[in-house]
């Protein structure tokens, strides 16, 4: 019972480590609309290392954000009776960088394709959360888990991570930044 309701606030910790990765990456356009970034588009400073910069900067904070959050959750368990050892509850992060990493990649396309409507990328965690945290409660079917990238990971740490699984998310994230680079270097500059 106590490892169900550690995948469950798993979940709920990866739904919030994806938020500060996407705050930071629609700053790359909210930016440009500021006129902030005119002197380095001046310079000789490429689209890819301005957008690598912002999508680097997002992965660390998602990321960094989801091992504070496991590894807090992980210590403060260890006050409990019946203590689980911290690396399995650690295996939360292995389990969900992944989910957090293919929401950079959803982001990142969203940044080149809808430049002035980059704000749609905030239904991810929301939408997550009503699927994920309030489905049961709502009675929504088991399938709309699947519609968020959270939805795919089993319920780490009840369950053990799906390694091939985690490998092809990781590998669809990567496919989601390329291409999201590839809409942003062909698209306009977003000007005030």
């Amino acid at each position: 019972m106590t490892l169900q309701f550690a995948a469950l606030m798993s979940v709920m910790m990866a739904i919030g480590a994806s938020v500060p990765a996407i705050a930071t990456m629609l700053r790359l356009n909210s930016d440009e609309q500021k006129g902030w970034l005119e002197a380095i588009h001046a310079r000789s400073v490429s689209r890819l290392h301005l957008f690598g910069a912002y999508t680097i900067v997002g992965t660390v904070a998602g990321l960094l954000a989801l091992f504070a959050g496991t590894f807090g959750m992980a210590l403060g368990g260890q006050g409990a009776k019946h203590a689980f050892d911290i690396s399995r509850i650690m295996r939360s992060f292995w389990g969900f960088a992944p989910a957090v990493l293919v929401v950079i990649g959803i982001v990142a396309v969203v940044l080149g394709l809808l430049p002035r409507y980059q704000q749609i990328a905030w239904i991810i965690p929301i939408y997550a959360v009503l699927s994920i945290y309030l489905g049961g409660l709502l009675d929504f079917p088991e399938w709309t888990k699947k519609l968020t990238p959270f939805g795919w990971i089993n319920k780490v740490p009840l369950k053990a991570i799906q390694w091939n699984q985690a490998g092809w998310l990781v590998l669809l994230s990567i496919v989601l930044v390329v291409v999201g680079y590839s809409l942003y270097r062909r698209r306009d500059l977003v000007e005030n």
